[in-house]
């Protein structure tokens, strides 16, 4: 599973590129920069917007895949001398992994939200963007914690 999450992940990154290179063109001067509660545009930034978000989608992916390789530097609840320890570091590394493609489709979403909006073709993000992506977080974490504290018999 682990390897259909990251070729997911990755291929996230690359449909971004494409897709910004491919409306390049079509782009107005000025793009939505932020949406209010209502799912609305009500700020604007220069048209290489898309490309600052992609380049900090690219870095958070970078920086969560290096991190994922350290689990031994983790803050978990088991002790370093636990023998369980390892069970829990092979979850800690599983919710990075999903952490990472929650990220970047999120990204994509975004980036596609914005060029849409732009091209007037929706009007926004919609007013349950905020708490689908908090919810869908908040439930990747919450479950992971769960994992690791329940006694690896009882999974």
């Amino acid at each position: 599973m682990k390897t259909y999450r990251d070729l997911v992940t990755w291929l996230g990154l690359l449909w971004q590129a494409l897709y910004l290179y491919h409306v390049w063109h079509s782009l107005p001067a000025s793009l939505p920069s932020h949406f209010g509660l209502n799912g609305a545009p009500d700020r604007f930034a220069p048209r290489s917007l898309p490309w600052v978000l992609f380049g900090a989608c690219v870095l958070l992916t970078i920086f969560l895949s290096a991190i994922e390789r350290y689990p031994q530097a983790f803050n978990l609840p088991s002790q370093r001398e636990d023998p369980d320890r390892p069970r829990q570091e092979a979850i800690a590394r599983d919710l990075l992994g999903w952490i990472r493609l929650e990220i970047v489709l999120l990204f994509c979403f975004i980036i596609w939200s914005i060029v849409n909006v732009a091209q007037h073709k929706i009007a926004g993000l919609g007013v349950w963007f905020p708490l689908i992506t908090v919810g869908v977080v908040a439930l990747t974490c919450a479950y992971s914690i769960w994992r690791m504290k329940t006694p690896k018999n009882s999974i």
